[in-house]
């Protein structure tokens, strides 16, 4: 009951927050009724979905047969269902065609809803499956979809029910929340060749602030690919992008992200809602890995964020740069507490957990600690340190740990973060934990015969691997009859835990192929070749276009009138289809087009057009590379990704009202010079990066050391033509050969750039040391120096960062003689040691002394002077300290009356430094 409390608290705290209306019991019952009173519109053809969907009285569609888009629909603002029938086959082509619902900037927020549905999108451009800006909210329930991007609804919530997959070109969708539901299961590849995030959280500020929210409801099970093609990790883009600030995981659910280069991060807005948090509940997972090894951490906190990871939870993550795992700004915390385990890793050699890390908090709590060093690759070897379950904290600044407190002394004194390529542990959650069986929902055809069990496998974190005690409870599978069906599987482990698991198995007809293929509208005098634009498809065989046979062709295109086609494709199981489109021949009309030159490069190809010129496309080489529509009677078309090369064949088609082309241009293409240049590289600073310029037909830059190629980097064309590679572990003599080679796009060296490798001054200095009078030693430092130690006789025994150029460190009680041989030794970042300067130690100062006026038994003061940085003297009689008394200016007087009392008894003042030191000592002379 008390849990069953708990979910419901959670759910109406989340829907204040994402500002989600919850109806009261009369408002669902009352909607509950018009849904069920509401006519299902079943439609067939593109036509028919699109009276449909434009018809503000019709709230529930469902799509009977393939459905391929020919233009935009635009979709009124009402609640509406669509049901696209994939279990039955059916499959909507959207070309580069969307749904398009109409705005609305004042009423709550609309509900579209997706479910059971099968969608392709042509996979260039930035096209968008469903565009629903504003007033929208939509669902997404047994979606499959692979294009472009799936939705844009950058202003509402976009929420996933069930199984869901989703493979894009750019992002998955854009959203201002992304919710995934309760025991739900999504799949989803984004930037599948292009440079974007998964979901980008792009809509406007709510009161100034960024209010977008990821949820990853109870039991759910997430995971996102970004960029999968990249595999030099040079794409930063992490999975959730822009105006996002909160992202919960609850519990015993799973957030898997494997990107290119960042996983998961918040940009550096400074607008958010409240302080940017992520968060894992209970029995969740949190898996985080950036494969790439470029320049990107996988955990990036730009603002300063939180982490906290509950008891019970798991957070792994997996980078593999120089550039560490984890990094954060200045008040950022990461707290695991109790987890049942944990796992931070970098897989590049010699490479740091955190990096360029301000400020934070870094806690584990009542966990295991385990360390290796910084070895790189999968660290599969016993811990070079271990750790029974304690309380630790400590303060990350640059990739070091500082401030470290631990309920273990041991731990106290050795651990430092910057030492470590892995940490990982676990706390009292990781042990008794129930199993897990791995099986996938499948699908399989009618007479195909089905094992339960194959493919199916079970695992537990102490007994290992379970398959052989899977144990089929329920089985409503018949192979011979088209449907869908559920298998259900237990296993329990030693303990007695008991893990069940339910699968759907979808048994498909034998389905016939599908022709695509739409009437068409010709010119006379135009070519015709009946062929152009169609396609066929399979549900098992897949892309059949090539096997498409021509039964009929009546086009005259010299000849107006309407004309028939009538075409023809088998699939592998002998099902054949047929079908028939008009072609319509029409008298002639005029059509201008101009072409602009175009200098390699640059980010456009412009021209001008005729009014009836409705759309323009770029073509390379004879094939179509982006398309775009004009502005009145001039265009822009962008081209820089596409022409790389200054002798392609670069043509403008022109398209009239219905898509067809109607005028052709070349366009003549301008060479640029190919230019590199390379800076001095600063071998005493050792500099971090080789900096330079390029012309920006040179797109990436490489360094060579001694004929070897050390690294790789992509250059800025999007900027002043800058460039800047890592070389700093590679140069490591001053005479080294350096060399910058720079790259075009299709990876040739095309240009080469001699570094010159220069030697700057190292400066550093240190201040006498008295003994009697300093704490300290001080001292300036170059920039290039970032950490200065004390040595004492070939032993380091103190060390401090320097900062703005200077530094004081600590050394009362290090040095013990004035003969120790004390020098102040000069590191940089990377811990090398730039410059060693002695230190002059002194016991005295120069004209130290002490003076005693002749003293009269009876007299009360004893007087004098004590200079050499004298601060207080003793009085001494017969070998015994009496009284004392302080310095001020250079003179003192101490009370003597009672304790000199003869002339014969031994009389000494002593003088002593502010630290307790013994400067000088002399006698006094005593008279009757």
């Amino acid at each position: 009951m008390k849990s069953m409390f708990k979910i419901m608290l959670i759910v109406l705290v989340i829907a204040s927050q994402m500002h989600i209306s919850i109806p009261n019991a009369k408002a669902v019952s009352k909607n509950a009724a018009s849904q069920t009173m509401a006519e299902t519109v079943k439609v067939n053809t593109f036509a028919e979905l699109k009276k449909a969907l434009q018809d503000a009285t019709v709230e529930s569609i469902s799509i009977e047969a393939d459905i391929a888009f020919s233009e935009d629909i635009q979709m009124n603002w009402r609640n509406v269902s669509i049901n696209g029938n994939a279990d039955q086959g059916v499959i909507v082509d959207a070309r580069q065609y969307a749904i398009r619902a109409k705005e609305n900037y004042t009423g709550e927020n609309r509900t579209l809803t997706v479910e059971n549905m099968k969608a392709l999108g042509m996979r260039a451009a930035d096209y968008k499956f469903i565009e629903a800006n504003r007033g929208w909210d939509v669902v997404f329930q047994g979606m499959d979809y692979n294009g472009s991007k799936l939705v844009k609804a950058s202003n509402g919530t976009v929420s996933f029910v069930g199984q869901n997959t989703v493979k894009t070109l750019y992002e998955n969708a854009s959203v201002r929340h992304v919710i995934f539901k309760e025991n739900g299961h999504y799949n989803g590849i984004a930037a599948d060749g292009a440079k974007r995030a998964a979901f980008a959280f792009d809509g406007e500020y709510v009161g100034g602030k960024a209010v977008g929210k990821v949820s990853v409801e109870p039991s759910a099970n997430v995971n996102i690919a970004v960029a999968p093609k990249d595999t030099e990790g040079l794409y930063y883009y992490p999975a959730f992008d822009g105006k996002v600030y909160d992202i919960n995981v609850a519990e015993s659910a799973a957030l898997k992200i494997d990107a290119s280069g960042t996983a998961i991060g918040f940009a550096a807005r400074g607008a958010y809602y409240s302080t940017p948090t992520i968060t894992v509940h209970k029995d969740a997972k949190l898996a985080l890995t950036s494969r790439g090894g470029g320049e990107y951490p996988a955990v990036d906190l730009q603002e300063a964020g939180v982490i906290n990871i509950h008891p019970e939870a798991t957070f792994m993550v997996t980078g593999n740069s120089m550039k560490g795992v984890i990094t954060a700004v200045g008040g950022s915390r990461i707290t695991l507490d109790n987890p049942k385990a944990y796992d931070i890793k970098n897989k590049k050699s010699h490479s740091p957990l955190f990096y360029a890390t301000k400020n934070t908090m870094f806690a584990i709590k009542d966990a295991t600690v385990m360390t290796w060093t910084k070895t790189g690759g999968e660290y599969d070897r016993e811990p070079d340190n271990a750790w029974e379950k304690n309380m630790v904290t400590t303060t990350i600044d640059g990739s070091s740990s500082k401030n470290t407190e631990s309920t273990d002394a041991d731990l106290e004194a050795k651990f430092q973060m910057l030492n470590y390529g892995r940490i990982s542990g676990s706390g009292e959650a990781s042990s008794n934990e129930k199993p897990i069986i791995y099986a996938e929902d499948k699908t399989i055809k009618v007479g195909n015969e089905f094992d339960p069990l194959e493919g199916v496998t079970a695992h537990d974190a102490e007994d290992g691997d379970l398959t052989k005690d899977i144990k089929v409870l329920r089985n409503e599978v018949n192979p011979n009859v088209p449907g869908i069906y559920e298998v259900e599987y237990s296993v329990t482990d030693s303990d007695g835990n008991t893990t069940t698991k339910t699968i759907k198995v979808t048994v498909r007809s034998n389905e016939k192929p599908v022709i695509n293929a739409e009437d068409k509208t010709i010119e006379v005098g135009d070519k015709f070749d009946p062929k152009e634009g169609v396609t066929a498809h399979d549900a098992e065989d897949g892309d059949l276009t090539k096997d498409i046979k021509i039964l009929k062709n009546e086009v005259n295109p010299n000849v107006s009138g309407v004309y028939e086609v009538e075409y023809a494709v088998t699939d592998s199981d002998s099902n054949t289809t047929t079908k028939t489109i008009k072609v319509t021949v029409i008298p002639k009309e005029e059509y201008l087009l101009t072409a602009d030159e175009y200098e390699m490069f640059d980010d456009y190809i412009t021209g001008t057009n005729s009014p009836n010129i409705k759309k323009v496309q770029l073509v390379v080489d004879g094939v179509v590379k982006n398309t775009t529509a004009t502005t009145g009677e001039e265009y822009r078309i962008w081209a820089a990704e596409f022409i790389t090369d200054p002798n392609q064949k670069v043509e403008i088609y022109g398209l009239d009202a219905s898509g067809k082309v109607v005028a052709k241009k070349d366009v003549i293409i301008k060479k640029i010079e190919t230019k590199l240049t390379a800076n001095d590289y600063d071998f005493d600073r050792h500099d971090e990066y080789i900096t330079g310029t390029h012309s920006r037909d040179i797109v990436k830059v490489k360094v060579f050391v001694n004929g070897r190629d050390r690294m790789t980097a992509s250059t800025n064309n999007a900027g002043k033509g800058n460039y800047k590679i890592y070389a700093r572990q590679y140069i490591t003599k001053f005479t080294d050969d350096v060399v910058i080679k720079g790259l075009d796009r299709k990876g040739n060296v095309i240009a080469e750039a001699k570094v010159n490798i220069v030697k700057s001054q190292t400066e550093l200095t240190a201040s006498d040391f008295i003994m009697t009078l300093d704490e300290n030693i001080t001292g300036k430092a170059s920039s290039d120096i970032k950490q200065v130690k004390l040595k004492v006789n070939g032993k380091i025994v103190n060390q401090i960062a320097t900062k703005n150029g200077q530094y004081e460190i600590y050394a009362q009680g290090k040095i013990m003689s004035e003969t120790d041989d004390v020098t102040i030794c000069g590191y940089n970042e990377e811990g090398v040691l730039l410059k060693e300067v002695p230190v002059n130690v002194k016991y005295l100062m120069d004209g130290a002394d002490i003076t005693a006026d002749p003293y009269k038994i009876g007299e009360d003061l004893i007087t004098g002077t004590a200079t050499g940085g004298a601060h207080k003297i003793d009085l001494v009689v017969n070998g015994k300290t009496v009284n004392h008394a302080f310095v001020k200016g250079g003179k003192y007087a101490v009370y003597a009356l009672g304790y000199v009392k003869n002339s014969t008894d031994k009389v000494e003042v002593v003088s002593y430094s502010k630290l307790g030191f013994e400067i000088k000592r002399t006698t006094v002379m005593v008279t009757n």
